[in-house]
Protein backbone atom coordinates (compact mmCIF):
# COMPACT_ATOMS: atom_id res chain seq x y z
CA UNK A 1 0.00 0.00 0.00
CA UNK A 2 1.19 3.40 -1.07
CA UNK A 3 2.56 5.87 2.22
CA UNK A 4 -0.20 8.50 2.60
CA UNK A 5 1.39 12.23 2.02
CA UNK A 6 0.11 15.42 1.18
CA UNK A 7 0.16 14.32 -3.05
CA UNK A 8 -1.62 11.19 -2.46
CA UNK A 9 -3.89 12.36 -0.19
CA UNK A 10 -5.32 15.19 -1.70
CA UNK A 11 -5.42 13.22 -5.59
CA UNK A 12 -7.97 11.20 -3.05
CA UNK A 13 -9.93 13.76 -2.00
CA UNK A 14 -10.40 15.09 -5.65
CA UNK A 15 -11.45 11.51 -6.70
CA UNK A 16 -14.16 12.12 -3.62
CA UNK A 17 -15.28 14.51 -4.38
CA UNK A 18 -15.63 13.63 -8.51
CA UNK A 19 -17.53 10.62 -8.12
CA UNK A 20 -19.67 11.04 -5.17
CA UNK A 21 -23.53 10.22 -6.43
CA UNK A 22 -25.58 13.36 -5.34
CA UNK A 23 -28.67 11.99 -3.53
CA UNK A 24 -32.06 12.04 -5.68
CA UNK A 25 -33.96 15.31 -6.14
CA UNK A 26 -37.80 14.72 -4.85
CA UNK A 27 -39.58 16.11 -7.87
CA UNK A 28 -43.30 16.09 -7.54
CA UNK A 29 -45.10 14.83 -11.16
CA UNK A 30 -47.44 17.25 -11.38
CA UNK A 31 -51.09 16.08 -12.14
CA UNK A 32 -51.81 19.20 -14.78
CA UNK A 33 -48.94 17.72 -17.29
CA UNK A 34 -47.76 14.50 -15.65
CA UNK A 35 -44.36 15.91 -15.67
CA UNK A 36 -41.71 17.13 -13.19
CA UNK A 37 -40.07 20.01 -13.07
CA UNK A 38 -36.80 19.15 -14.38
CA UNK A 39 -38.66 17.93 -17.49
CA UNK A 40 -39.16 20.39 -20.36
CA UNK A 41 -42.45 20.12 -21.68
CA UNK A 42 -43.71 22.69 -24.31
CA UNK A 43 -47.69 20.96 -24.16
CA UNK A 44 -50.51 22.78 -22.67
CA UNK A 45 -51.75 21.75 -19.58
CA UNK A 46 -53.48 18.27 -20.11
CA UNK A 47 -56.32 18.85 -17.31
CA UNK A 48 -57.14 22.59 -15.22
CA UNK A 49 -57.39 23.33 -11.82
CA UNK A 50 -61.28 22.98 -11.96
CA UNK A 51 -60.91 19.46 -13.65
CA UNK A 52 -59.32 18.16 -10.96
CA UNK A 53 -61.18 20.00 -8.26
CA UNK A 54 -64.30 18.57 -9.70
CA UNK A 55 -63.06 14.98 -9.96
CA UNK A 56 -62.03 14.96 -6.19
CA UNK A 57 -65.62 16.52 -5.39
CA UNK A 58 -67.09 13.70 -7.17
CA UNK A 59 -65.13 10.88 -5.67
CA UNK A 60 -66.17 12.04 -2.27
CA UNK A 61 -69.58 12.52 -2.59
CA UNK A 62 -69.79 9.19 -3.39
CA UNK A 63 -69.97 8.03 0.34
CA UNK A 64 -67.31 5.65 -0.11
CA UNK A 65 -65.16 5.74 2.76
CA UNK A 66 -68.72 7.55 4.96
CA UNK A 67 -68.09 7.27 8.67
CA UNK A 68 -69.34 5.02 10.79
CA UNK A 69 -70.43 3.95 14.23
CA UNK A 70 -70.12 0.39 15.36
CA UNK A 71 -70.18 -0.75 11.68
CA UNK A 72 -73.27 1.49 10.69
CA UNK A 73 -73.66 4.36 7.91
CA UNK A 74 -74.09 7.31 9.87
CA UNK A 75 -77.58 9.45 9.37
CA UNK A 76 -76.30 11.90 6.54
CA UNK A 77 -74.68 9.64 4.39
CA UNK A 78 -77.85 6.56 4.47
CA UNK A 79 -80.41 9.99 3.90
CA UNK A 80 -78.00 11.17 1.08
CA UNK A 81 -77.51 7.57 -0.56
CA UNK A 82 -81.72 7.12 -0.53
CA UNK A 83 -82.31 10.43 -2.08
CA UNK A 84 -79.73 9.73 -4.80
CA UNK A 85 -79.92 6.18 -5.69
CA UNK A 86 -81.06 5.66 -8.78
CA UNK A 87 -82.96 2.43 -8.06
CA UNK A 88 -85.38 4.53 -6.37
CA UNK A 89 -86.98 6.00 -9.75
CA UNK A 90 -90.47 5.27 -10.30
CA UNK A 91 -90.88 3.11 -13.93
CA UNK A 92 -92.72 4.54 -16.61
CA UNK A 93 -95.36 2.66 -18.64
CA UNK A 94 -95.80 4.03 -22.21
CA UNK A 95 -98.14 2.66 -25.13
CA UNK A 96 -96.92 2.82 -28.17
CA UNK A 97 -98.34 0.67 -31.51
CA UNK A 98 -101.27 -0.97 -29.22
CA UNK A 99 -98.35 -2.68 -27.36
CA UNK A 100 -97.47 -1.93 -23.82
CA UNK A 101 -93.86 -1.04 -23.40
CA UNK A 102 -91.85 -0.72 -20.00
CA UNK A 103 -89.36 1.63 -19.07
CA UNK A 104 -86.78 0.14 -17.19
CA UNK A 105 -86.23 1.76 -13.20
CA UNK A 106 -82.61 0.63 -13.57
CA UNK A 107 -79.77 3.69 -14.44
CA UNK A 108 -79.81 4.89 -17.52
CA UNK A 109 -75.50 3.76 -18.54
CA UNK A 110 -75.13 7.53 -18.98
CA UNK A 111 -76.16 8.87 -15.82
CA UNK A 112 -72.71 9.96 -14.22
CA UNK A 113 -71.92 11.76 -17.08
CA UNK A 114 -74.70 13.66 -16.68
CA UNK A 115 -73.98 17.10 -14.98
CA UNK A 116 -76.13 17.76 -12.13
CA UNK A 117 -76.71 21.27 -9.18
CA UNK A 118 -74.75 21.04 -6.21
CA UNK A 119 -78.07 21.20 -4.08
CA UNK A 120 -79.05 17.77 -5.52
CA UNK A 121 -76.21 16.51 -2.82
CA UNK A 122 -76.45 19.14 -0.21
CA UNK A 123 -73.40 20.51 -1.18
CA UNK A 124 -72.93 23.90 0.62
CA UNK A 125 -72.25 26.93 -0.33
CA UNK A 126 -72.24 28.32 -3.67
CA UNK A 127 -74.17 26.51 -6.11
CA UNK A 128 -72.63 24.99 -9.55
CA UNK A 129 -72.97 22.43 -11.43
CA UNK A 130 -71.59 18.44 -10.74
CA UNK A 131 -70.27 15.94 -13.20
CA UNK A 132 -67.86 13.06 -13.51
CA UNK A 133 -65.20 12.68 -16.24
CA UNK A 134 -63.49 9.35 -15.74
CA UNK A 135 -60.33 10.57 -17.49
CA UNK A 136 -59.25 12.92 -15.13
CA UNK A 137 -56.75 11.63 -12.21
CA UNK A 138 -58.32 11.70 -8.88
CA UNK A 139 -55.52 13.76 -7.49
CA UNK A 140 -54.75 14.69 -3.83
CA UNK A 141 -57.91 12.45 -3.09
CA UNK A 142 -57.03 10.63 0.63
CA UNK A 143 -54.02 10.40 2.62
CA UNK A 144 -50.87 11.79 0.18
CA UNK A 145 -48.08 11.65 2.57
CA UNK A 146 -44.55 12.82 0.42
CA UNK A 147 -41.17 11.05 1.64
CA UNK A 148 -38.93 13.23 1.73
CA UNK A 149 -35.66 10.97 3.03
CA UNK A 150 -32.83 10.93 0.90
CA UNK A 151 -31.96 8.06 -0.41
CA UNK A 152 -28.85 5.80 0.22
CA UNK A 153 -25.95 5.77 -2.46
CA UNK A 154 -25.07 2.66 -3.79
CA UNK A 155 -23.07 0.66 -1.47
CA UNK A 156 -21.16 -3.20 -1.95
CA UNK A 157 -22.66 -5.92 -0.47
CA UNK A 158 -20.15 -5.51 2.74
CA UNK A 159 -21.63 -1.71 2.79
CA UNK A 160 -18.38 -0.55 3.27
CA UNK A 161 -17.89 1.40 -0.02
CA UNK A 162 -19.22 2.56 -3.23
CA UNK A 163 -18.62 1.84 -6.62
CA UNK A 164 -18.72 3.78 -9.35
CA UNK A 165 -18.55 2.92 -13.01
CA UNK A 166 -19.81 3.71 -16.16
CA UNK A 167 -21.30 2.12 -19.56
CA UNK A 168 -19.66 1.78 -22.92
CA UNK A 169 -16.18 2.01 -22.05
CA UNK A 170 -14.11 2.10 -24.96
CA UNK A 171 -11.03 0.13 -24.13
CA UNK A 172 -7.32 1.04 -25.82
CA UNK A 173 -4.66 -1.64 -26.54
CA UNK A 174 -2.47 0.92 -26.28
CA UNK A 175 -2.78 2.29 -23.05
CA UNK A 176 -4.71 1.72 -19.24
CA UNK A 177 -8.24 2.19 -19.55
CA UNK A 178 -10.13 3.03 -16.33
CA UNK A 179 -13.56 0.76 -15.39
CA UNK A 180 -14.05 1.37 -11.71
CA UNK A 181 -13.91 3.45 -9.06
CA UNK A 182 -13.93 2.19 -5.67
CA UNK A 183 -14.66 4.87 -2.66
CA UNK A 184 -14.38 3.30 0.97
CA UNK A 185 -16.37 4.92 3.59
CA UNK A 186 -14.75 6.23 7.23
CA UNK A 187 -15.80 2.71 8.93
CA UNK A 188 -14.29 0.41 6.30
CA UNK A 189 -11.70 -0.75 8.99
CA UNK A 190 -8.31 -1.95 7.53
CA UNK A 191 -7.29 -5.33 5.62
CA UNK A 192 -6.73 -7.73 3.12
CA UNK A 193 -10.46 -7.32 1.28
CA UNK A 194 -10.63 -9.10 -2.58
CA UNK A 195 -12.46 -6.77 -5.09
CA UNK A 196 -14.13 -9.59 -7.83
CA UNK A 197 -14.76 -8.31 -10.89
CA UNK A 198 -16.82 -9.73 -13.87
CA UNK A 199 -16.82 -7.21 -17.03
CA UNK A 200 -18.52 -7.69 -19.99
CA UNK A 201 -16.84 -7.07 -23.28
CA UNK A 202 -18.31 -6.19 -26.55
CA UNK A 203 -15.90 -6.61 -29.84
CA UNK A 204 -16.81 -5.34 -33.14
CA UNK A 205 -14.22 -6.50 -35.69
CA UNK A 206 -14.25 -5.76 -39.54
CA UNK A 207 -11.43 -6.70 -42.23
CA UNK A 208 -9.87 -8.61 -45.17
CA UNK A 209 -8.46 -11.46 -44.95
CA UNK A 210 -5.28 -12.65 -46.25
CA UNK A 211 -5.92 -15.55 -47.16
CA UNK A 212 -9.33 -16.44 -47.70
CA UNK A 213 -8.67 -20.15 -47.78
CA UNK A 214 -8.11 -19.73 -44.18
CA UNK A 215 -10.00 -18.44 -41.03
CA UNK A 216 -8.87 -15.40 -39.29
CA UNK A 217 -8.29 -15.22 -35.88
CA UNK A 218 -8.76 -12.59 -33.82
CA UNK A 219 -7.70 -13.04 -29.98
CA UNK A 220 -7.35 -11.49 -26.58
CA UNK A 221 -3.71 -12.63 -24.83
CA UNK A 222 -4.06 -11.30 -21.57
CA UNK A 223 -5.09 -8.13 -19.92
CA UNK A 224 -3.23 -5.72 -17.97
CA UNK A 225 -4.42 -4.54 -15.05
CA UNK A 226 -3.17 -1.67 -13.61
CA UNK A 227 -4.49 -0.54 -10.00
CA UNK A 228 -3.98 3.30 -8.64
CA UNK A 229 -4.46 4.34 -5.06
CA UNK A 230 -5.65 8.03 -5.67
CA UNK A 231 -3.30 8.43 -8.63
CA UNK A 232 -0.73 7.23 -7.41
CA UNK A 233 -0.18 3.56 -8.89
CA UNK A 234 0.61 0.56 -6.84
CA UNK A 235 2.25 -3.00 -7.35
CA UNK A 236 0.32 -5.89 -6.85
CA UNK A 237 1.53 -9.06 -7.82
CA UNK A 238 -1.41 -11.93 -7.38
CA UNK A 239 -3.92 -10.55 -9.93
CA UNK A 240 -5.78 -13.28 -11.32
CA UNK A 241 -7.46 -12.94 -14.66
CA UNK A 242 -9.87 -15.84 -16.23
CA UNK A 243 -11.95 -15.51 -19.49
CA UNK A 244 -15.20 -17.59 -20.56
CA UNK A 245 -13.35 -17.39 -23.96
CA UNK A 246 -10.53 -15.56 -25.64
CA UNK A 247 -10.68 -16.27 -29.66
CA UNK A 248 -13.35 -14.69 -32.29
CA UNK A 249 -12.52 -17.21 -35.06
CA UNK A 250 -13.82 -16.04 -38.77
CA UNK A 251 -14.50 -17.66 -41.73
CA UNK A 252 -17.15 -16.45 -43.61
CA UNK A 253 -15.69 -13.70 -45.98
CA UNK A 254 -17.61 -11.70 -48.29
CA UNK A 255 -16.36 -12.10 -52.40
CA UNK A 256 -13.39 -9.87 -51.87
CA UNK A 257 -12.72 -11.76 -48.28
CA UNK A 258 -14.16 -8.54 -45.98
CA UNK A 259 -15.88 -9.43 -42.69
CA UNK A 260 -17.62 -8.08 -40.44
CA UNK A 261 -18.49 -9.47 -36.94
CA UNK A 262 -19.42 -8.71 -33.62
CA UNK A 263 -19.36 -11.28 -30.38
CA UNK A 264 -18.91 -11.10 -26.34
CA UNK A 265 -16.34 -12.16 -23.98
CA UNK A 266 -16.60 -11.63 -20.33
CA UNK A 267 -13.07 -11.17 -17.95
CA UNK A 268 -12.81 -12.11 -14.49
CA UNK A 269 -10.49 -9.91 -12.70
CA UNK A 270 -9.89 -10.74 -8.87
CA UNK A 271 -7.61 -8.01 -6.72
CA UNK A 272 -6.28 -8.20 -3.18
CA UNK A 273 -6.65 -4.88 -2.05
CA UNK A 274 -5.02 -3.12 1.56
CA UNK A 275 -7.92 -1.47 2.61
CA UNK A 276 -8.13 1.95 5.26
CA UNK A 277 -11.14 4.03 5.52
CA UNK A 278 -11.59 6.81 3.04
CA UNK A 279 -9.59 4.95 0.76
CA UNK A 280 -9.94 5.31 -3.07
CA UNK A 281 -8.67 2.86 -5.86
CA UNK A 282 -9.03 2.89 -9.59
CA UNK A 283 -8.97 -0.21 -11.49
CA UNK A 284 -7.89 0.32 -15.42
CA UNK A 285 -7.09 -2.22 -17.72
CA UNK A 286 -5.53 -3.01 -21.15
CA UNK A 287 -6.09 -6.03 -23.63
CA UNK A 288 -3.42 -7.43 -25.49
CA UNK A 289 -4.44 -8.46 -29.24
CA UNK A 290 -3.63 -10.63 -31.63
CA UNK A 291 -4.17 -10.46 -35.23
CA UNK A 292 -4.15 -13.33 -37.50
CA UNK A 293 -4.75 -14.17 -41.33
CA UNK A 294 -6.79 -10.06 -41.35
CA UNK A 295 -5.96 -6.76 -41.77
CA UNK A 296 -8.06 -4.68 -39.77
CA UNK A 297 -10.32 -1.90 -41.00
CA UNK A 298 -11.39 -1.44 -37.38
CA UNK A 299 -11.57 -3.03 -33.94
CA UNK A 300 -13.30 -1.90 -31.10
CA UNK A 301 -13.72 -3.03 -27.67
CA UNK A 302 -16.19 -1.71 -24.67
CA UNK A 303 -16.49 -2.85 -21.52
CA UNK A 304 -19.39 -2.92 -19.73
CA UNK A 305 -21.54 -2.36 -23.18
CA UNK A 306 -25.13 -0.82 -22.63
CA UNK A 307 -26.31 -3.40 -25.21
CA UNK A 308 -24.68 -6.39 -23.85
CA UNK A 309 -26.34 -9.45 -22.41
CA UNK A 310 -24.19 -9.43 -19.39
CA UNK A 311 -23.79 -6.61 -16.94
CA UNK A 312 -20.58 -5.58 -15.07
CA UNK A 313 -20.75 -7.39 -11.36
CA UNK A 314 -18.28 -5.60 -8.67
CA UNK A 315 -18.07 -7.86 -5.09
CA UNK A 316 -15.83 -7.32 -2.09
CA UNK A 317 -14.85 -10.55 -0.19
Amino acid sequence: MTTPNCELLQSMRSILLRNSIQPTRLEIVSPYTNTTPSESTTSAPLYTKKQLDMRRKYEILQYKNNGSVNGKRTKSAAYSSLMSNNRNRYTITVPENNNVVVYSSTSCPDDNNIAVPTTASDVPGKKELLYYEPDVPLYNFGYNIPDYGILPKSFDLLKIAQIVSNINILLSSETLTNIITILFSFDSGTGIKTLLISLPLEISIAGQSINPEESSIYKIQDFIIGVFQGTQPISISDIITTFDKTTVEIDDYDFDGNFSVTDNFVVNIEIPLAVSPETTFTIGVQPILEIINFNPTSTEIIANSEGDAQELNVNLD
